[in-house]
């Protein structure tokens, strides 16, 4: 059995299908075997799959929303098991969480949005405490890429005492809210599948979360 990621955090709307489809995308490009499960009713991730061309490189996706998840994600003979978590503290959720070895939390880099991230980190601190070997990270996710738009030092200073207080990764890599996210997922394609200049920065900025996400696990 491979390594089982939970793409997680009980906020929705902060982009965790869009990684969880990418980083399926960019493990089996770089040749290695990769199951996404789709823990959430809104079935996103399935969809993607749905919309994915012959022509690029597969990986199984399926649909698990109850709590057998806990079992069923072991059962997989994958590299990479990548689970696309539901945005809301439920059975099915936590069960996803207890199944990984690591969880990736994407936030939007707003106070507010932090704050209201941070049931997840207790339930993730208290998965931690239980499990061994278990690891979780922030990844600052669709930030505006305005210029004149900065990440406060507010902000910032409320991400490190979230760090410092539970013990979590943040990851260096920012993803900007572009459209080549919006582009690519109605196509079943990851950012660096898409063709033009304008989807470069992206594929750029993913790549490097991607490197880094390599060198965590």
């Amino acid at each position: 059995m491979g390594v089982i990621i939970s793409i997680a955090n009980q906020k929705g709307g902060v982009g965790k299908s869009t990684i969880a489809t990418n980083l399926a995308c960019f493990f089996s490009s770089s040749g290695k075997s990769v199951v996404l499960i789709d823990a959430d009713e809104q079935k996103s991730s399935m969809y993607f799959q749905e919309l994915r061309p012959d022509t690029a490189k597969q990986f199984q996706t399926v649909s698990i929303t109850t709590r057998t998840i806990l079992r069923e994600a072991e059962k997989f003979n994958a590299d990479y098991v990548i689970i696309d978590v539901p945005a809301k503290d439920s059975p099915v959720s936590r069960a996803a969480i207890a199944a990984a070895d690591r969880v990736i939390v994407p936030v939007q880099p707003s106070q507010y949005d932090i704050l209201a991230s941070e049931d997840t980190f207790r339930l993730l601190d208290e998965v931690a405490a239980q499990k061994q070997n278990f690891k979780f990270a922030v990844i600052q996710n669709m930030v505006l890429s305005n210029p004149k738009v900065k990440i406060t030092g507010e902000v910032s200073e409320v991400l490190k005492d979230m760090a410092k207080e539970f013990g979590l990764h943040l990851f260096n890599s920012v993803l900007y809210m572009r459209i080549a996210y919006k582009d690519s997922a109605e196509k079943g394609l990851s950012v660096a599948e898409m063709k033009g200049e304008k989807y470069t920065k992206a594929e750029e900025e993913f790549n490097s979360f991607y490197k880094e996400v390599l060198k965590w696990l």
